[in-house]
Formats: C-alpha cells, structure tokens, sequence
C-alpha cells in the first residue's frame, strides 16, 4: 500500500523526514526512489541502530547499497571514510542519483560527506528521529510527525468503504495515525493484508508469524535463507555441537568479510570457554582473534587441543601463526602429512617457500570452487617466486590473484587489501607501478586497525613515494608508520626503516630507531633478534663498519638457525660492506647468489634493496632511468633527479635518436621556432646532471626509457607488459613537437594492439588509462563477462562520455 502522504514529495531534490520508522519513513523513500527521473540511479542506503558509533557497520551499509543498486563493488568490513574516498574518484560516474537515506542520523558525519561529493542534479531523501547534525545542508522539505499523522481525510473513499469506516477510525486512534501501526491494526481487524515494510533489499514483514520449529529445523531455515549471524548466534546458544558446521558452511566467511571480527571473536570465545571446542570452532577463533591482534592469547587453548588430536587444518594455522618459529616447518609438516588439503599445503608451502606445493594448493583451492583459498594461495606462490628472483613469474600470479578479487563479489576487507598490496608492489619492483591502484591503497590505509595488514600497505606506498622522488611524503608515511607500530613489532619493521632512513641522509635517526628494536627485540625471540640485528648492522655500516659486519653475520647467522633465508636486503648490505673492508671476493660471491633477483629487478627499486655504494658492485653505476609515461621521473646511479621539463623534452628526443641528433636537428623536434644559441644553453646546463656527448648530441651513460621499452614490446608481441608500462601520456605537459609526434605514436601503437587482443580485462585496463576514449570503453563493457565489477565502471564510464559527446 502507497503511503497516504507520499504526494507531499513531488519536485522537491532535498527533502528532509524527521520521524519514528512508525511513520512510514521506508514507504516515503520507496516512493521517494520511484518518483525520480528516468536518467537517475536510484540508490537507497539503510543505516540501522548497529550503526551508531561504528564506522565498519556504515562502511558494509554502504557497501550493500552501492552492490545492490549499481553493481559496484566496494570492500566490505571496511570503515566509511576509506570507501567514501574510494567512491569520490567514481561518484561521477553515476550521476545524476537519487539518494535515500533511512536512519541518517545514526552516523550524520558519513551522510554529511555524501552530500559533500553530490551534484547539483542529485536528489537526496533523508530520515531520521533527528538530523539537526546535519543543519549546514538546507533542505527544500521539511516533513515531521505533524505532518505525516494521518486522519481518514487521507484516505479515499474506495479505501474507506473497503476497509470499513470504523474499523478505519478505530485503526487511526490506535495507531495515533502513525502509518505502520495503522497497516498492522487493520491487518488484524482483517481489511487489509498483511502488512510490509520496504527496504533496499526487498520488503519485510512489519508483523513476523510465529513459527514453533525444533533447534535443528530453525538452523535449517537459517542457513538454507544465508542468515549466518542468527544462525551462528543460535548454535552457539543451544546447539553447540554444530557451531563448526555452521562456521564451515557460511558463517565464518559471512563474519570475517563483513569486518566482523570481533563479534565473531566473542561468539566463539564463549563457546571455547563453555567447554566445547572443536577444530572448525578453534581455526575460526584463530582467525578472528588474529584480525584483532589478540591470537596469542589463544597459543595454550591451541596446544592444549593439539596435544588430544591431530587436527590437521588447525595445525596448519598453529605452524603458520602461533608456533614459534623454530617449531614452524615441523608442525607446517606433520599437518600436510595428515591431510593434503588447499589449507595445510598453503601454510607447508609458504614455509618452504616451495612454488609446486604452493601451485597444488592453488589447484585444490579452484578445483573446490574456493575462491577466497585461491586467491590467497595464489597470491602466496607469485611471493614464492618473488623471493627466488622470478619477478615476472610472481607478478602474474598475483595479478591472477587480483584479478580473481576483481572478478568475483570478494569483500573481504583483509583479503583486498593484501591482494591488491601485492600485486602493485610486484609491478613496483618490475618498473610498472600503477598509480590508481596505489590511490586506492591509499584509501585502504587510512583505516589503522588492520594491523600487519595495514603495516605491509604503508611501506608498499613509502616504497612507491621514494622511487617517485616525493621524499617528504615518505618520511611523513614512516613515521607515521613507525609510531602507530607496536613495540613488540618494532624490530620487524627496524630493517626496513633503517634502510630508508640511511639512504635519506638520517643515519643518526636510522641508528637511534635500530637500537631501540634491539631492545625490545629480547623478548621476541630469535626471529626478532634477528632483524633487530640486521636493522643495527644496516644503521652503522659507514659509521662502523667492522661493527656492522658483526651485527650483519650474526643476524644472517640467526636467520640460518630458524632454516630461513635471509633477506635480500641484509645480503646486500653484507656485500656492501665486505667490499668496503676490502674482502671483494666474498662480496662479490653473494651477489652471484642474488643475481636472478638483481636481473629483474628495475634500475628505479634498486634503491630499496641496498646502499648507493652497492651499485657499482652490480655494475649499475653510471645507468640513467627515464620514466616519462605519465609524468617526468628520471633516476641517475639510483638517485632521483630533479628535472625542468626542458631538461626531460631534451633527454626523450636524444633517447628517440640513439645515434645522435646534430644542433640543428635536436633544434627541430624540440620546439617549432627556436635559436641554436638557446638548445645549446639548455644542453650545457643539462650536461651538468646527465652525462651527453656532442657531435652528434647523445645520452653518453647506458640508458632506458620506459617509452621507448613500450613500443619494443608492443613489437615482441608482449602487449599485457607494455600496457603495464603505460602510465599516462609521454610528457603530459610538453608541446615539444618531436615529443607530440612520439606521444601519438605510443598511443595509437598500444591501443590497436590491445584492441586486437580483444581481451576484455587488458582492455578495461587500457581505458582506465586513456580516460576519454569511448572506443575503448565501449569495447571494454562488451567483452568483461557478466558479473565482473568492472564491466558496471565501464558501462558507467559510457554513459558518461555520450552524455559527454552529446550522443545519449
């Protein structure tokens, strides 16, 4: 039935509902959606009570809407703020909307921040019991409970004489003419049916039918329907046997997705202490109490169950999470042993870091439909490769991995964040950042109770400010992420931040931040000891060096105690300072041993791996980067430079012209009227920074050029690793002629290629990073299959540009 008063909400874009749910604020925003214009999106959003001081619960509400409405996938157990920033960057896509809110005022800040990213053709619908909060936004209509009470002149007569006049009148006193309570007493009087509340996801009764079922035909119903927190909260309650069913067939991924950790941490901790545990209960409480930090406090629980069974699957998380490190591959062991599943041979297989058992695990995760196991083994066996120097092995797998996040409706906050971490921390290290993702893992961290989760984020995006020169943002980032780090975990952190502050000219800083790891590292065993040792050995080493190979040895030596390889890192260093000690030979027989990794590894991350006076030991000394897609980056011996845009226009051109250009020809590409007398001026300033011959003018240093590269690849037939090179237009600021021409080239050669490939994720790719290209775009929705998420940007993205272009 149509709410009496929905007529009050006609050619009104801001309206404002001030009421109890009792008055039919839902059937007011149904009717409020149904009334909007053709072209709108209709988006509808219901914050309920759980909202309230809860910024995860508002990020799922919003996560569902967005899903429901749009087909856009935003992470799950995420908070608001990290998906508000996410959708800023897309929010144009969809407009114009109209938006309903019901329950605004159960988190007005969220609200407020949507109204902020609105268009001026947005329609907004909001409710609450009271959205004073939200007084800076004037809203056209204001309706409160005086104004939706209802009295019989609100019905029409065909109404009235159905239901009866006093069984009407008699309803509308009762109810005080709040609209549901009226539905519900007219419903009993048995003149209307029964009653439904609307909401985004279909409508509700406003009057459940009591049902008497027995425990196990009401867990039936529960699951069979997908209701896993009643159903899990029931088991729990009165079926305690079958939580680990109930876990295992839904519930527990339905918890951890969501962001619901902590509940789910509560709901098991009382099932544990009330006497029943078994393996399924135990792995989910580890889970959950590892999102929250608080696994340890589980170790005795654990062992204690260990000890009476063999538990193959909760081993496996034991080994891979609780066990001390020196028991880690022992019992990683004994659970494959017991039974090989995608689990057990994912903690076995990242222990060894051994790629077949990982690829086994991957089989079984997809052969049993499991995709969020697939995409954590995956994930894990391209770091496998990672760690053997197969930089492009690992980068496929993890973009298979991403792809896979991408793909399926994966909301698991935790699983997004490490999938997509990953994956752009390979293409960093290949050379082939993408920037929008590093956006949206910008997004990600600004949630901070993911962790080590959100620990391993932050030092990907200080990686990525340092190769990109920005400094001062990766200073800020580490020590914010230092400070936010728990002591304990200092010392896991100490190598890195160590090594980053060194080669930012801070060794004091890098030495003071060392030996406080070190202090804190004595009751974390030898694993921490062991970074603590090599975080000091990194801080001294051009300070003191004899101590340095101390610390050094003896942290590669704790590493071999625990059968783990050392870090890259530590190796380097080791080499960089046997070689300034004079012992070559054996500095030079560990960088054989690295040599796989030191091939791959792009000439703009060596940086990240060893000190400056490692480079001429690798035979990197006098290599000049130009990274010029996208933006104008340059590194010479590892270190940035900073470039004029005349500097970098010069540089392409003569990169374009290996042989060399004359005066007069360089004078030609760079600009359509310009003296000799000027290029020769900018020449010589530029030789100042860059090693250049003359007669004929050319880069006098091996050199690469990520534009040049590009083309090359396209012409190998490589076309996936060139468009992973494409950042952007060659100089996006340049109107150097030579350097337009080339531009066009790039362009047009990448795109014909891509296009022919006809791959529909490469070409959603490719779109992404052209922006405006309708072609492109248009091509990208017809060939994403159903279901992919992407496939809803790129339609968004064509209505967008034929609204553009005028052709809707």
């Amino acid at each position: 039935m149509e709410h009496p008063k929905a007529h009050l909400l006609e050619d009104a874009p801001m309206i404002w509902v001030e009421a109890p749910r009792d008055y039919g604020t839902a059937h007011l925003a149904e009717a409020f959606l149904e009334l909007a214009p053709e072209d709108h999106q209709r988006i509808w959003i219901e914050l309920r009570r759980e909202a309230l001081e809860n910024p995860v619960a508002v990020g799922n509400a919003f996560s569902d809407a967005m899903y429901t409405a749009l087909g856009l996938l935003l992470p799950s157990g995420m908070e608001w703020g990290v998906l508000t920033a996410l959708w800023a960057k897309q929010a144009h896509l969809f407009q114009p909307m109209s938006v309903a809110v019901t329950g605004a005022d159960h988190a007005p800040k969220f609200v407020q921040r949507l109204l902020e990213l609105s268009s001026e053709e947005d329609r907004w619908f909001l409710t609450g019991e009271n959205l004073t909060k939200l007084d800076s936004y004037e809203a056209e209509l204001i309706l409160q409970v005086d104004d939706l009470r209802l009295s019989e002149k609100d019905f029409s007569p065909s109404f009235v004489e159905a239901a009866g006049q006093k069984a009407l009148t008699r309803a509308i006193k009762e109810s005080q003419g709040a609209f549901e309570q009226l539905l519900i007493r007219l419903h009993r009087e048995g003149v209307a049916p029964e009653p439904m509340r609307p909401s985004p996801r279909g409508p509700r009764l406003l009057t459940p039918q009591p049902v008497v079922l027995s425990t196990e035909g009401a867990l039936s119903h529960l699951i069979e329907k997908g209701f896993w927190k009643e159903a899990l909260e029931l088991a729990a309650s009165a079926a305690q046997e079958r939580v680990g069913d109930v876990l295992a067939k839904g519930a527990g991924y339905h918890f951890i997705g969501r962001g619901n950790a902590s509940e789910l941490y509560k709901i098991l901790l009382n099932v544990v202490h009330s006497s029943h545990v078994d393996e399924e209960t135990l792995l989910w409480l580890v889970g959950a109490a590892q999102r929250l930090g608080k696994h340890e406090s589980l170790c005795a629980t654990v062992e204690t169950y260990l000890s009476e069974h063999e538990a193959p699957r909760l081993r496996a998380v034991y080994a891979g999470s609780l066990a001390p490190h020196e028991l880690r591959l022992k019992e990683a062991r004994r659970a494959a042993a017991a039974r090989e599943d995608e689990l057990t041979l994912y903690f076995l297989g990242r222990e060894l870091q051994d790629s077949d058992i990982l690829l086994k695990a991957l089989r079984l995760a997809e052969k049993a439909g499991d995709t969020y196991a697939a995409i954590r083994n995956a994930n894990a066996l391209g770091v496998a490769y990672s760690r053997k120097g197969q930089l492009l092995e690992a980068h496929h797998y993890k973009r298979y991995a991403y792809t896979l996040l991408q793909s399926e409706r994966v909301v698991d906050p935790i699983a997004r964040l490490t999938t997509t971490n990953s994956y752009l921390y390979s293409g960093l290290l290949l050379g082939n950042p993408e920037p929008a993702l590093f956006e949206e893992l910008t997004a990600f961290t600004g949630q901070h109770t993911l962790g080590s989760w959100w620990r391993a984020a932050m030092t990907t995006l200080i990686e990525y400010s340092w190769t990109r020169g920005d400094l001062e943002r990766a200073r800020s980032m580490l020590e914010q992420l230092w400070s936010r780090t728990p002591r304990r975990d200092r010392p896991l952190l100490a190598p890195f931040a160590a090594h980053a502050l060194r080669s930012w000219g801070e060794p004091q800083r890098a030495l003071d931040l060392a030996r406080e790891a070190l202090t804190f590292s004595y009751e974390g065993g030898t694993f921490a000891r062991a970074q603590a040792e090599a975080a000091l050995g990194i801080a001294l080493f051009g300070k003191q060096d004899e101590a340095s190979l101390g610390h050094l040895e003896g942290a590669r030596s704790a590493f071999s105690s625990l059968s783990i390889e050392p870090p890259h890192k530590l190796m380097f260093y080791l080499a960089a300072v046997l070689h300034t000690l004079g012992r070559n030979e054996e500095a030079l027989s560990i960088l054989r041993e690295a040599s796989p990794l030191l091939s791959a590894l792009h000439e703009s991350v060596l940086q990240l791996f060893m000190p400056p006076e490692a480079l001429p030991l690798i035979g990197r000394g006098t290599r000049l980067t130009l990274t010029f897609l996208g933006g104008c980056h340059a590194l010479l011996e590892g270190a940035p430079l900073e470039l004029r845009l005349s500097y970098a226009e010069i540089l392409a051109l003569l990169a374009l012209h290996p042989n060399g250009l004359s005066l007069g020809e360089l004078a030609a590409h760079y600009r359509d009227s310009v003296s000799l007398s000027t290029v020769k001026s900018t020449l010589s300033r530029l030789r100042e920074i860059v090693p250049l011959a003359s007669k004929p003018y050319r880069i006098a240093a091996e050199w690469t050029a990520d534009f040049v590269r590009l083309v090359e690849l396209v012409r190998s037939g490589m076309v996936a690793q060139a468009l992973e090179l494409y950042q952007g237009p060659l100089l996006p600021g340049s109107a150097s002629p030579g350097v337009e021409e080339y531009r066009t080239v790039v362009e047009e050669t990448l795109r014909a290629a891509v296009l022919d490939r006809g791959d529909g994720p490469l070409v959603f790719n490719l779109a992404e990073r052209l922006r405006d290209d309708l072609e492109v775009w248009e091509a990208a929705r017809d060939r994403l299959l159903p279901g992919d998420s992407r496939k809803v940007i790129a339609e968004a993205q064509v209505r967008r540009l034929q609204r553009d272009y005028g052709l809707d």
